[in-house]
């Protein structure tokens, strides 16, 4: 019997193939890059939008969504300062180190943090994403990530 976390990679993989085989065989003569478009549209504009409100609604939102909205600010500036002090001993260049920290603080904690986490813990693990997410990673890539790219991007 598969783990959930190898079923998890699985549909991943089914959907990477989809992607590839699409290449090749076009089907219905729709080209790759017009399907992923309008596949990206979807998601963005309509089905992310309606899981983030459907489960940031049955979420109970207390002192758990406090606890995990610190957890998160600490893991997105702990990564930041870990960064930073490794390339700047480093010598990296601003313009590079500025896009080392946004890559190191700012992970894809909605997009694969989701599935990952859902299939590894449950459907219960989907509130703690979009939390992480919502609650402080995007309120400081907002603010503290565009600081860094305007002081640090030249």
């Amino acid at each position: 019997m598969p783990t959930a976390m190898f079923q998890a990679i699985a549909n991943a993989a089914f959907l990477i193939l989809a992607g590839v085989l699409w290449r090749w065989l076009k089907p219905f003569g729709t080209d790759a890059s017009q399907m992923r478009r309008s596949l990206t549209s979807l998601v963005y504009g309509f089905l992310l939008p309606a899981l983030v409100l459907l489960v940031l609604w049955r979420a109970p939102l207390g002192v758990a969504a406090l606890q995990v909205a610190f957890v998160a600010a600490a893991c997105v500036l702990g990564g930041l300062g870990l960064a930073w002090a490794w390339f700047r001993w480093q010598g990296t260049p601003p313009r590079a180190l500025g896009t080392v920290l946004l890559a190191a603080g700012w992970g894809n904690f909605t997009y694969l943090g989701l599935p990952v986490l859902e299939g590894a813990l449950g459907g219960w693990a989907r509130s703690v994403a979009i939390q992480f997410d919502l609650f402080a990673a995007t309120p400081l890539l907002l603010t503290l990530g565009i600081l860094l790219a305007s002081r640090l991007g030249g």
